[in-house]
């Protein structure tokens, strides 16, 4: 095999990768880091969707962003077996690793811990297909 990503296989899940911005979110911006998602998504056979957060307010009405986003995921989350969610601002950087890496059966929700602060991060989280998921994110 002559790939440049050795790994690939056919994803066993149906798994979709979520980035949710604003309208006040400027593409230009983040292009690097949504375009490096973007080709990872294509390569592992994952979709990827770009969602503004503004245009689902009947169905999420919360006034803050960080809540509203949540709520959407959850609202997608039926339709997949799992959903990486993702801030517009990260990128991929091995994308030799898959999301099936990560993935463990008897959990719901992975989420990440910054490493100079220890504070449990919401920006970032793989989360499971479940009645209980769901329930996490609807709050």
């Amino acid at each position: 095999n002559s790939s440049p990503f050795p790994n690939v296989r056919h994803a066993p899940f149906n798994i979709a990768i979520v980035t949710i911005i604003d309208n006040a979110t400027s593409y230009v911006e983040y292009t690097e880091a949504m375009g490096s998602v973007g080709c990872y998504a294509r390569i592992h056979e994952y979709e990827y969707i770009v969602i503004t957060a503004d245009l689902h307010f009947d169905e999420c009405p919360h006034n803050e962003m960080f809540f509203r986003r949540h709520c959407i995921v959850a609202s997608i989350l039926h339709n997949y077996d799992y959903i990486l969610f993702l801030d517009a601002d990260i990128g991929v950087v091995n994308p030799n690793r898959t999301i099936e890496d990560y993935i463990e059966d008897n959990v719901d929700i992975v989420f990440y811990d910054r490493f100079y602060t220890f504070e449990v991060m919401a920006g970032t989280y793989l989360v499971k297909n479940t009645a209980w998921s769901r329930d996490f994110l609807n709050g």
